[in-house]
């Protein structure tokens, strides 16, 4: 319920800017569609800029580890305007919700 009222959170935040994505919504309809936990070993990697997550009003990645416990891990996202753009998690239970 607690990630539910956040996500209903940022989008009311997120509105402000023109995004609506829960907007017309019936907001009790609201759930979890998918949770996914991935193990990235050296080397591994979704190098894709076109991946999407198709289906999914907005989705939620958590940092679950210590940020220096290991190298890489690089979270990237296709921009707008063509650029790739890099997000750093400086702490374990940090998160990016898009």
């Amino acid at each position: 319920k607690k990630i539910k009222e956040t996500v209903i959170s940022v989008d009311t935040d997120i509105n402000k800017g023109g995004w609506g994505v829960l907007h017309g919504l019936d907001l009790e309809r609201l759930n979890v569609r998918c949770v996914e936990h991935h193990i990235v070993s050296p080397g591994g990697a979704l190098p894709d800029p076109s991946h999407f997550d198709g289906g999914s009003l907005v989705t939620i990645d958590i940092m679950l580890s210590k940020p220096d416990s290991f190298t890489g891990g690089q979270f990237v996202t296709l921009e707008a305007d063509g650029n790739m753009k890099n997000y750093e998690f400086s702490q374990p239970g940090d998160a990016i919700l898009f």
